[in-house]
Formats: structure tokens, C-alpha cells, sequence
């Protein structure tokens, strides 16, 4: 039932040829996200703990056709399919530091973790932005500070007997 009234949303406002261009569409637009946000959020959890019969399986078929997963670039909001290209939010830093420059899932941290099951029914976790970044530290580049250094090799000398 969920299902079906996220996919009769999205439908909607396709359908209505709306754009994010004029201010009245960018208003229905954000008015169509909130309630798949909030109807992604509740079919998570009702996904997990129902099991996947027949029934569960063709929704989530159905759905995949559908443009439904809220996604974010910058200020521009917009509905995907989850065959498009966007990453998953799962650390919060990089969602700071990648917001307005990679389409993001337009869901906070706390949101994430009720939207995970239906994500993974979709095979959505391979998307993680901790998936794609790597951490590089190159401490050697930084001349080494004078005042903490002396502290620090003075405690170290206390130290070592």
C-alpha cells in the first residue's frame, strides 16, 4: 500500500510536467518530496520487519521504474530513478563536504537509518559515498610547530626514566 502511494506520487507530478524552473513547480515539487520522504521513511521500516513474499517483490519492481528517490544537487531538488546516478549519504561529513557537487539522496542521518532496508530491497547501498572515498592524510607537507614540539620532546625526556 506504500508502495503503491509513492509510486502514485511520483506518477503525479510527472505526469503534471512539472520543472524545478518556476518558483509555483519548485513549490509542488518540494511538497511531493516531503511526502515520499516521509512514505520512504515509514515503507522502510514496515519492509523490515515484513518478509518479502510475492506480493512485496512486484511493488518493489514496479517502483523501480518509477522517478521516487529524492535526490539533491546543490539547491536543485529533483525525483530519480534508482537506476540514476547519485550517492548514498551514509557518513556526515561527506555529505557536508560533497554537497553541490555530487547528487546526493536527499535524506539527513537520522532519516537514513529507517530508509536503509528499503535502499538495500533496492540494491542502493553500493551507492555509499563511504564506498567511493578514499582518505589521504599527508601530514608531511606541514613544517613542524616549534612551541609544541619543544613542549612535547621536553615531556618525552620526564618520560623516559
Amino acid at each position: 500500500m506504500l508502495l503503491k502511494e509513492i509510486m502514485s506520487s511520483s506518477k503525479t507530478f510527472r505526469a503534471e510536467g512539472a520543472t524545478s524552473d518556476k518558483a509555483e513547480d519548485r513549490l509542488r515539487l518540494s511538497r511531493v518530496i516531503e511526502r515520499i520522504r516521509e512514505l520512504m521513511v515509514v515503507a522502510g521500516q514496515v519492509i523490515q520487519i515484513t518478509p518479502r513474499d510475492e506480493k512485496v517483490v512486484l511493488c518493489l519492481q514496479k517502483l523501480t521504474d518509477c522517478c521516487f528517490l529524492p535526490c539533491r544537487l546543490g539547491e536543485r531538488k529533483s525525483l530519480e530513478k534508482p537506476t540514476a546516478s547519485f550517492f548514498v549519504v551514509d557518513n556526515d561529513r561527506y555529505g557536508t563536504a560533497f554537497a553541490g557537487r555530487l547528487k546526493l539522496l536527499d535524506f539527513d542521518h537520522a532519516e537514513m537509518t529507517f530508509v536503509h532496508p528499503l535502499l538495500d530491497a533496492f540494491n542502493l547501498l553500493g551507492t555509499s559515498l563511504s564506498k567511493h572515498v578514499a582518505v589521504k592524510i599527508d601530514a608531511e607537507e606541514l613544517p613542524p610547530h616549534q612551541v609544541l614540539s619543544s613542549f612535547l620532546r621536553q615531556r618525552a625526556y620526564a618520560i623516559s626514566w
